[in-house]
């Protein structure tokens, strides 16, 4: 007997890896990692390879070139914003299979009809002819509706990822976020019904948008700190962006381990007020 290949999917991996969902998709369409694709679009892992994937270690992920579009990794087209792109859900990846399923069942159903048409009982003929195209014609209704549902989950996940996107580029971290808000912005879509309105979808994706902003906005604030303690310095200090001086360099060390110790709801006032005081040491010390 057989013994069947068995399956794992990119979310399951990722967790028996100890890496990102994206991460673990990225290696599939790049060829790094050996997958299947479901009739739906979804990538499975066989258990071996992924036997070999935690004995081995997981690849790096390899990058394409800056000229490189369309389609990437394994010739899978993929969708929406290039910067932010939908993996579908759980529930979207049942869908497609379950189209895809339909469409076999459809297929065994046409046949069972020419079969009948050839059926020496006219009467048992028109009776099971009646009776396969009412189960034909069901099975085509739910297999419009199933990819009818699925279309719009993929719109709904790329609409919002693509307001996601906006705030980033506004927000002037476009090359630098961008990861973390696809995973944040679609666990946050996860847990909302696709009935909801759009404005109680959009508070949910604001503060999914905004868990990932606040460190990337409070990284900047420091840098911002660190550049007023040392503009304050005495002007034999200071030297030039391209040669700063050795009290210059020391005292940006000194202001960056001080706003580091901070807790991290500081606001600006408070990190330029503790980076100045900070420079202090240094400024007596020239």
């Amino acid at each position: 007997m057989t013994t069947p290949v068995l399956y794992f999917s990119t979310g399951q991996a990722a967790r028996e890896l100890g890496v990102s969902a994206a991460q673990v998709r990225a290696l599939c369409e790049s060829g790094a990692v050996e997958a299947e694709n479901t009739p739906g679009g979804q990538w499975r892992i066989a258990a071996t390879e992924l036997e070999r994937l935690k004995s081995g270690g997981v690849p790096t992920l390899p990058r394409p070139l800056p000229t490189e579009t369309g389609r990437q990794g394994n010739g899978r087209a993929r969708y929406g914003h290039p910067e932010l792109l939908a993996e579908a859900s759980d529930e979207t990846v049942a869908a497609g299979d379950e189209v895809a399923r339909l469409d076999k069942e459809i297929k065994a159903l046409d046949l069972k009809l020419q079969w009948e048409q050839k059926s020496d009982s006219l009467m048992d003929h028109q009776r099971m002819r009646a009776e396969l195209e009412a189960q034909r014609r069901a099975a085509e209704k739910r297999r419009r509706d199933e990819a009818d549902a699925q279309q719009r989950r993929v719109d709904r996940e790329n609409r919002w990822l693509q307001y996601a996107m906006n705030g980033i580029i506004a927000a002037g971290a476009r090359g630098e976020v961008e990861a973390e808000m696809h995973e944040e912005v679609l666990a946050a879509l996860d847990c909302v019904r696709p009935t909801e309105p759009d404005s109680v979808v959009r508070q949910v994706v604001d503060a999914a948008f905004h868990r990932v902003m606040k460190p990337w906005h409070h990284a900047k604030e420091k840098k911002r700190a660190i550049e007023d303690a040392r503009d304050n310095l005495p002007s034999q200090m200071r030297g030039f962006s391209w040669a700063p001086t050795r009290w210059d360099t020391r005292a940006r060390g000194v202001a960056a381990d001080a706003l580091n110790n901070m807790r991290p709801d500081a606001d600006f006032y408070e990190m330029c007020t503790v980076a100045r005081e900070a420079v202090k040491t240094v400024v007596d010390a020239f």
